[in-house]
């Protein structure tokens, strides 16, 4: 993800913040002229002139990194993209139903529509890193339909948007999480083979994500483009490129992965499938990575607690209460973020060095900062309806290990209402 994407993002949750409330015309009316026309997509909402503006270069620079990021395939079609940006979801909702009937995604930042209408982002109420992984998985996908079609098997689609998603300009790489899933599945003899992967259709990869508990089939799927891009067990410069190049010409996968890959007989697909399995055996976590992942968890544990109106008052009660609550988060894999358990007593720890592996010395453990007083609200004029009560903010988690790299929990809201919810963002740990 772009720095300029990350800032553009940012720009567009401080510009929600300060909207004024929304007016009655749909939104599709709204923004019939608030449109900005960047070099690869058409942004069409309702921010400002300048802040659609900069998010428009935003996403042209993130679409160009995307482009040499996957060997600047080229485009089955060049008309320019559309861009839906919403200040609410309630808007992005009604014009998904109304102007292109399809159904909303069940989570509102981006998403990229099937029928090929473009990318519709909403950051209200959302996470600032849910925002920008979710949009850089959402371009990704639509680079890969515009000059893929729909011929790349969904499982290296899935590792792709896994892969872009992640690539933070503050850290990236692989949590634990998603590898510790990879390597149990190895261990439990339950991982599918390579041709497996490739050769299935959507309806096949839907119904196996469907029927995993555990995210193994996206988490196995994201380890082997990982590995098909490592340059390691014997692995070519450039081979994924050619692959995806291929396809774009109209080879289709498996013809593709066999010639790019050198694989001609079933001997060659196990002995292609044994290397990939050494790779993940080996993979290491990165520990940035882990530890955004675990304080993301912790931090939506913490907004589902104060919801239910039972706030933890230390860490010890907030790990008490998802452990007896079963929390995961999130409930279903998205690209970008492994599921986290609060069965895993590792969930609640940053993650340890290597170094202190098996040591003597003291483990690293997060930080409680309890929460300062809500302040009170203005008294309300003289016959208005009094102001609703702002919503308390949670405390504040951080870890100052490893040394130099530690992140806490930032609470910030994306509307002005007092009783808007807190939504959370990472930043360094002070």
């Amino acid at each position: 993800m772009s720095l300029a994407l990350f800032a553009a993002l940012l720009t567009c949750v401080d510009a929600h913040a300060q909207a004024a409330p929304r007016a009655q015309q749909p939104w599709w009316e709204r923004s019939a002229k608030s449109t900005h026309s960047g070099v690869t997509h058409q942004l069409r909402g309702d921010l400002s002139a300048d802040n659609l503006a900069a998010s428009s270069r935003a996403i042209d620079a993130q679409w160009q990194q995307i482009d040499v990021l996957l060997g600047s395939l080229r485009p089955r079609s060049r008309t320019v993209q559309q861009v839906l940006v919403f200040s609410a979801y309630d808007d992005l909702a009604d014009t998904m139903r109304t102007q292109f009937a399809i159904d909303p995604p069940g989570h509102a930042f981006a998403f990229f529509s099937p029928l090929g209408q473009g990318v519709a982002i909403c950051t209200e109420d959302v996470a600032l890193p849910q925002a920008i992984r979710g949009l850089a998985a959402a371009l990704t996908a639509e680079y890969l339909r515009l000059c893929c079609g729909a011929d790349v098997p969904p499982a290296i689609e899935c590792g792709l948007l896994d892969l872009v998603a992640r690539a933070d300009p503050r850290g990236s790489g692989t949590g634990a999480a998603a590898i510790a899933v990879v390597q149990a599945a190895l261990t439990e003899k339950s991982a599918r083979s390579i041709l497996d992967l490739v050769d299935m259709d959507r309806k096949q990869w839907d119904e196996a994500c469907a029927s995993s508990d555990s995210s193994v089939p996206q988490e196995q799927a994201a380890s082997l483009v990982r590995f098909l891009l490592s340059g390691k067990g014997g692995m070519k410069a450039g081979a994924f490129t050619q692959f995806l190049r291929d396809i774009s010409y109209g080879a289709t996968a498996w013809t593709a992965f066999a010639r790019v890959y050198g694989i001609a007989s079933e001997r060659d697909w196990n002995e292609f499938d044994k290397r990939w399995r050494e790779f993940a055996q080996k993979e290491q976590p990165s520990v940035h990575e882990t530890l955004r992942e675990r304080l993301a968890f912790l931090a939506e544990g913490l907004l589902m607690l104060e919801r239910e109106g039972t706030p933890p008052s230390s860490f010890a009660e907030l790990s008490q209460s998802l452990i007896d609550r079963s929390f995961i988060w999130p409930k279903r894999w998205r690209p970008g973020f492994s599921r986290i358990r609060a069965a895993d007593a590792s969930s609640f720890r940053p993650v340890d060095s290597p170094a202190r592996k098996g040591g003597s010395a003291k483990q690293p453990e997060f930080l409680w900062t309890a929460p300062a007083p809500p302040a009170a609200a203005p008294p309300a004029p003289s016959g208005s309806s009094p102001t609703p009560p702002s919503a308390a903010q949670p405390a504040t988690i951080s870890s100052s290990d490893p040394p130099g790299r530690g992140l806490q929990i930032r609470w910030r809201k994306t509307r002005t209402q007092p009783e808007a919810p807190w939504v959370w963002d990472l930043v360094p740990a002070k």
